[in-house]
C-alpha cells in the first residue's frame, strides 16, 4: 500500500521510487518467475516440503483396470496418478488442480473451490469415491461421505526456517505453513497477511487479531490481484 499523492512526477520522482520499493513482503512458498519479476518486493522462502508415496499398495487395495470415482483436493497427489495410472472420474478442489488434472488427460466431472463445496455436491451420491489426499487433511470427505474410502498419495513436511527480516506482508498458502513459520518466530501484529483461503486464513486468525486478506477465489491468480488492489489503495 502505498500512501502518497504525485503532484508534480518529476519533482517526487526519486521519493516515489524509494517508497515503492521500501515495502517487502515474503510468500511462504516458492513463486513462479514471472510473478516475481512484476512484483519484486515479493521474497520466497518455502516452509513445507511434500514427498510423493510411490510404493505400491496392498494387492487388491485398487483395481487399476477399472474407472473409478477419484477425489483429489491438491495438485500434490498428481505425481501419485500419474504413476499408478488410474483412470475414472475426477471429482477435484481447486481451479489448478483442475487445470493441472485436464492437462494429463482426466476427466474432471466436478469442481469447486472449496472441499465443503465439493461435499455438498457430492453428499447425496451413493457411489463409491477414493479420497487421494496427503496426511493433512483439511476437509475429511472420508469421514464425511457414506461410501469414501481415503488413500495416503503424498506427505506434508514441515520445514520451519527463522527469518532474518521484518515484512510488512505475508502470504500463506496452506494451514500448514502457517504452523511452519510460526513455530520458530511470532507475526508482528503490524504485518499484513494475504491468505489463499479461508481455511488459511482461519489457521492465522487462531494466532491473535491480524490484518487478513483473502481472495475471491482460491488461486494465486486471485491472491496477487487482491494484493495488487491492496497496493493501489
Amino acid at each position: 500500500m502505498y500512501n502518497y499523492k504525485i503532484h508534480s512526477a518529476k519533482k517526487n520522482s526519486f521519493v516515489i521510487k524509494f517508497y515503492l520499493y521500501s515495502m517487502i513482503a515474503l510468500s511462504t512458498k516458492s513463486l513462479p518467475n514471472d510473478v516475481l519479476c512484476k512484483f519484486p518486493e515479493i521474497e520466497c522462502i518455502d516452509f513445507i516440503e511434500t514427498e510423493t508415496i510411490i510404493e505400491k499398495f496392498e494387492p487388491n487395495t485398487l483395481d487399476e483396470t477399472i474407472a473409478h470415482n477419484y477425489i483429489v483436493t491438491s495438485k500434490n497427489a498428481l505425481p501419485f496418478i500419474e504413476n499408478a495410472k488410474y483412470k475414472g472420474n475426477f471429482f477435484v478442489v481447486g481451479n489448478s488442480t483442475q487445470i493441472a488434472l485436464e492437462s494429463k488427460g482426466k476427466s474432471v466431472i466436478l469442481h469447486a473451490n472449496y472441499g465443503h463445496e465439493l461435499y455438498e455436491k457430492l453428499k447425496d451420491n451413493p457411489e463409491k469415491f477414493y479420497f487421494l489426499s496427503g496426511n493433512k487433511v483439511a476437509f475429511p470427505f472420508h469421514e464425511k461421505l457414506p461410501n469414501c474410502e481415503r488413500i495416503e498419495v503424498y506427505k506434508t513436511r514441515l520445514t520451519p526456517k527463522k527469518v532474518e527480516k521484518t515484512y510488512d506482508v505475508l502470504f500463506f498458502f496452506s494451514p500448514s505453513a502457517v504452523i511452519s513459520y510460526t513455530s520458530v518466530q511470532n507475526i508482528p501484529s503490524k504485518t499484513t497477511i494475504f491468505a489463499l483461503g479461508n481455511t488459511t486464513a482461519q489457521a492465522i486468525l487462531n494466532l491473535g487479531t491480524y490484518n487478513v486478506h483473502i481472495p475471491k477465489k482460491p488461486t494465486l491468480h486471485s491472491l496477487l490481484e487482491t494484493y495488487e488492489t491492496w497496493k493501489k489503495a
